[in-house]
């Protein structure tokens, strides 16, 4: 297809439209002459196509015996070119200068593009370019990308990697400068995150930092997940706050536990007292707050506050209760709750699991299943100086 082309341009080709006659005709004719017809056109009388341009008298022929007549041909091509102006000499000499210039030009650098050089320097780097050979004009071939790359390098310390590529006519040089390692203070905050609980690793969202874990790990309590001191390509280290969110799946025992005997204050007599009262003033002394029933026998809102206060009082001693097993039981489970209440409630529980021991007491162990975030910040003790790795 496109040997095709290339040939179209060069030998040239006729686009012509023929009419009148019979157009049936001169399309066998054209076919048993051997004169091959491409984007054929036909409509009412008339006939378009294209041949190739050594073909076109042919064409004509075979016109002439079909009836047809050739109303319009365009010839495209640089043999038709080239024929029609056979007789001015300088049209093809033009040509071939312009080939020749074109070829000329296109072996030379034209173009030098420039990426990552500081706008302080990039003057003298320009300059330094020019010391070494790179200028525009200079001849492609007496360009080694390899030794210009190793020039620049050699120029600037502060220049870790330079790189040099020639594409067509343009040169590109992408300078890459060497990062200074950050000096480290006494007061900078470098954290890690470790894990506070033993789990699987469901989730490793890592915000900051250089993640240790990723998803399906285990961990135990302790381990580093995230690392705050990340190393550069440039051997320097850069100290940071780690930030993630590590979600994993726990499992938390705890456990209720009851005693058979349990000491309490066991309910031994009730007795009533009474007492006078006048104008606020009570005899004998007792106190309300004791008193299980208070009942005044006068109001004391009458105009002379005076009357009977009976109260009545209830006496205990403590005593060891032995329990049954239901109470037990009961017990046990209260001491779990008190127990699991603080240490549940930013999580998901996933899955419990309970065992009873009742008998001679009571013991509820439970197995929390739970999914929650198990990173927790730690301070890194780093030394002053400049950060580096090893």
């Amino acid at each position: 297809m496109v040997m095709d082309r290339i040939s179209e341009l060069l030998f040239g080709t006729v686009r012509f439209t023929v009419a009148e006659g019979f157009p049936d005709r001169f399309l066998n004719d054209c076919s048993e002459d051997g004169i091959v017809l491409k984007n054929v056109a036909a409509e009412k009388d008339r006939v378009s196509a294209t041949v190739p341009y050594r073909r076109f008298p042919a064409v004509r022929e075979t016109c002439v015996g079909s009836g047809m007549r050739v109303i319009s041909a365009r010839a495209r091509g640089v043999k038709p070119l080239l024929l029609r102006y056979k007789a001015r000499i300088g049209v093809p000499i033009g040509i071939l200068a312009g080939i020749f210039l074109y070829l000329f030009l296109s072996s030379m650098l034209w173009s030098i593009r420039i990426g990552g050089i500081d706008e302080s320097k990039s003057e003298s780097f320009h300059r330094y370019l020019s010391e070494i050979g790179v200028s525009k004009g200079m001849f492609l071939i007496n360009i080694e990308c390899n030794e210009i790359e190793r020039l620049i390098e050699a120029w600037d310390p502060e220049i870790l990697r330079a790189s040099v590529n020639l594409i067509g006519c343009k040169l590109y040089i992408d300078v890459k400068p060497r990062v200074v390692p950050p000096r480290v203070d006494a007061s900078d905050a470098c954290y890690n995150i470790v894990a506070v609980k033993d789990g699987e690793v469901l989730s490793a969202d890592i915000l900051a930092g250089e993640g240790f874990v990723k998803d399906g790990d285990a961990v135990v309590k302790g381990d580093l997940l995230v690392s705050g001191v990340v190393p550069l390509k440039t051997g320097a280290v850069r100290y940071i706050r780690a930030k993630a969110l590590i979600t994993a799946r726990t499992v938390t025992a705890v456990s209720g536990v009851a005693d058979p005997a349990v000491k309490a204050r066991v309910f031994t007599s009730c007795k009533d007292r009474w007492s006078v009262y006048c104008f606020g003033i009570v005899f004998p002394s007792v106190s309300e707050a004791d008193a299980v029933t208070s009942e005044y026998l006068a109001t004391q809102t009458s105009l002379f506050p005076i009357g009977l206060r009976r109260g009545r009082y209830t006496e205990s001693e403590e005593t060891t209760v032995r329990l049954v097993n239901k109470q037990a039981r009961l017990f046990a489970y209260t001491d779990l709750a008190c127990k699991a209440y603080q240490g549940f409630e930013n999580v998901q529980i996933a899955q419990l699991r309970i065992t009873e021991n009742v008998g001679n007491g009571a013991e509820i162990r439970a197995a929390f299943v739970c999914i929650e975030e198990i990173g927790s910040e730690q301070k890194v003790e780093v030394e002053t100086g400049e950060g580096s790795v090893g």
